[in-house]
This record gives structure tokens, sequence and C-alpha cells, in this order.
């Protein structure tokens, strides 16, 4: 990894790649989703979801392994603006876990492994 990879990266928890269905509840409403990345305190996911800065969000992951967590979120701050990627537009967004679950928290170690 070069310095400046090395700078950018300033999360306090590693990040894991994974491709994982989820659900998000906003509102009352479920919204289909996919988890693009995960770490212990928090997920980026991929939606059409109209989020905000500071929505509670409750999301429903399910993993390879059978797994599942539900947990309490929120978005922490302004969802990122639609990403081009060399094969579509992606939209989504940051999502921060509130006080996530030992069991989550083995899971997400064990995950990134």
């Amino acid at each position: 990894m070069n310095q400046l990879v090395k700078e950018l990266e300033r999360r306090d928890f590693p990040r894991v790649r994974r491709r994982l269905p989820c659900s998000l509840l906003i509102g009352g409403r479920c919204h289909p989703a996919t988890v693009r990345d995960l770490s212990a305190n928090g997920f980026f996911v991929e939606t059409d979801a109209d989020l905000r800065r500071g929505n509670g969000v409750i999301v429903t992951v399910s993993a390879p392994d059978g797994a599942r967590f539900l947990l309490e979120t929120y978005v922490p701050r302004n969802p990122t603006l639609a990403r081009c990627t060399p094969y579509r537009v992606q939209t989504g967004v940051g999502l921060q876990v509130e006080d996530p679950p030992e069991c989550y928290l083995r899971w997400v170690e064990k995950f990134g492994s």
C-alpha cells in the first residue's frame, strides 16, 4: 500500500469488502439494499432509499454462513453522491452501528480474517 493511501485511510476500524444482501427499515418502510463493505462500527450500503444525515435505520444483514443480524444504525454524515464505476452508477450511504452486539463484533472479526 502506498503512503498516500495509508494517510487517507484513517478509519478506526478496518473495513472488510463483502457483498451481502440486507434490508433497511426507514420510517416504517422496508427497502432492499446490499452491504458493500463493513467494519465493527459501520458499513456502506448500496441503496436507492432516500436517506439524510441523522436518519435512524434498522438494518437486517444476512450472511453466507447463516448468521443474521438486526442492527440499529444511523446516517452520520450526508450520503455520497452517485459514484460511477466502469459498469454502472452506484448510490449508497455509510451507516454507523449504534452499540453493536458482541455476536456481531465476533462475526465481523471472523469474516475479516
